[in-house]
């Protein structure tokens, strides 16, 4: 008579091998001429004979597999990664010198919120690296360093400890006359470099005229920021000049006891003041060309300086 049903206690230990469920059960499953009765967690590790179920028998899952809280999906001869949820929150744990964790993607890796639709990091493949705040990307890697959107803040979390402004570059100063006047001086040298932390701009220049007719009060041109509207902030500093054609008499270089560069709020040009005196009040007077001697004999005038200013910008 043929066995139609088989009892827990009929399995041996180590009798369920692969040759049994590859050929026998599942010859007679396709005749629909088996038939298995177990009783409720009967088939145990110790019933089912080593690779007896391996990857060619469970080749691909079809439904969830679920796990309860704090169950948990070990990996490893080990156990040196696990993967659970413990009701509370989830987590990957990689055991101590168990080698490291490594999470690959060809194109892009993204971390997410669980809906997908506020980002915490991406990262591409010979690309970017972005870091996101509140979806809002603060910072990236580019191929020259860093670009960072917003302040850096330094010692501290307050506004008087962020850096938010930074700039370098350069201008070319210009030499020229009073407000209106079309005349202008050429130059045979002339540079300029900025550096702009915040509201305090660094500026370093030099500038030479060698022709030209300008007339009126002598200006440089070409700041890279306006002034600050703070007037306390317009005085920046003596400033050096050279000119082996000034006149010796009357308003000329040989008399200029201090020698000041000064701003107006919004205006780029930079205007040369002097005094006759070591007061600046009322001796106060606009250095002009008539006392430089920019003619054919002399040939030039040169200024320099190396300042800071404010700025609203």
């Amino acid at each position: 008579m043929a066995l139609t049903q088989l009892k827990t206690g009929a399995i041996a230990d180590d009798a369920v091998t692969t040759d049994k469920l590859a050929n026998a059960i599942n010859t007679e499953r396709t005749a629909n001429t088996a038939k298995v009765s177990l009783d409720a967690d009967a088939v145990t590790g110790a019933k089912i004979a080593d690779d007896a179920v391996g990857a060619e028998h469970i080749e691909q899952l079809d439904a969830d597999l679920s796990f309860a809280d704090s169950a948990k999906a070990k990996f490893g001869a080990g156990n040196d990664l696990e993967i659970y949820h413990d009701g509370s929150g989830s987590a990957i744990l990689n055991a101590a010198g168990s080698g490291q964790l490594t999470i690959s993607s060809d194109n892009a890796l993204n971390l997410t919120s669980r809906t997908g639709q506020e980002y915490f990091f991406r990262g591409y493949t010979n690309g970017a690296a972005e870091l996101y705040h509140d979806n809002s990307k603060k910072l990236e890697t580019i191929s020259t360093g860093l670009n960072v959107t917003g302040g850096v803040r330094l010692g501290g979390n307050n506004s008087a400890n962020e850096l938010d402004d930074y700039e370098q570059g350069t201008f070319t100063p210009v030499l020229f006359g009073q407000t209106g006047s079309t005349n202008t001086t050429g130059r045979s040298t002339a540079y300029g470099h900025y550096t702009k932390i915040g509201p305090i701009v660094s500026i370093s220049f030099f500038v030479e005229a060698n022709t030209g007719t300008a007339t009126g009060q002598i200006k440089v041109a070409g700041l890279p920021f306006a002034p600050s509207s703070d007037p306390s902030h317009q005085w920046c500093g003596s400033y050096n000049w050279y000119s082996p054609g000034g006149s010796q008499s009357g308003s000329n270089f040989s008399h200029w006891v201090n020698s000041i560069l000064y701003l107006t709020s919004g205006d780029t040009n930079i205007k040369l003041v002097y005094a006759e005196s070591a007061s600046m009040d009322s001796s106060k007077r606009s250095a002009n060309w008539a006392s430089v001697g920019t003619d054919a004999t002399y040939g030039y005038f040169r200024c320099s300086h190396n300042f800071q200013y404010y700025t609203d910008a």
